[in-house]
């Protein structure tokens, strides 16, 4: 794959089902992660624009699959959250759908960039989901984030490529944006 410029990235659509999905080959690399745990300020930092992914204090906001491509040559897909967002039940069960359905059946889905807060242990639906991907044979990448809230750095998933990440001192993103430049060779 060619050299890709993240300044070239743009949104594209948010998605309730399969159906209304992007048509595309593109290959995708979704974000998953706690309600709170910065997938979208990750976006915007990673990508330095501000307000590409909407950022909100309270968990569970991103409440669909929003897709992003750059140079129409790889995309991104921020999925809704789990575990902290305020919502009512049914709505969280419409979400888990959503995003088992997307996680299963997308042909599309390459890579999946596990965002763990460091200054907690990976919960279980943290573990399920790394154990799903390195199963289903995707490229795997866990992001710890906030590590500039931390004293020591957590031990990464058995032998799964991690990077540490913290927003407020850019710490990661080099990091970051090599690994997933090894995805894309």
């Amino acid at each position: 794959m060619k050299k890709i410029s993240l300044a070239k990235i743009r949104f594209v659509q948010s998605a309730l089902s399969e159906d209304s999905m992007p048509k595309w080959t593109l290959p995708e690399v979704a974000l998953c992660g706690k309600s709170n745990v910065g997938k979208s300020s990750l976006i915007n930092h990673f990508f330095n624009r501000k307000g590409l992914a909407k950022v909100s204090s309270t968990p569970g906001k991103t409440q669909t699959l929003n897709f992003f491509a750059i140079e129409d040559e790889v995309a991104f897909v921020d999925l809704p959250g789990y575990g902290f967002a305020r919502v009512p039940k049914h709505l969280k069960e419409a979400w888990s759908k959503n995003l088992n359905d997307y996680l299963e059946t997308r042909k599309n889905l390459k890579a999946v960039l596990l965002l763990v807060d460091s200054r907690r242990a990976p919960s279980e639906e943290d573990l399920a989901l790394a154990e799903w991907a390195t199963h289903a044979g995707k490229s795997l990448i866990v992001i710890y984030t906030k590590c500039d809230q931390v004293k020591s750095l957590p031990e990464p998933l058995a032998d799964i490529p991690c990077v540490y990440y913290s927003i407020k001192s850019g710490a990661g993103r080099d990091q970051l944006l090599k690994t997933l430049g090894q995805l894309w060779d």
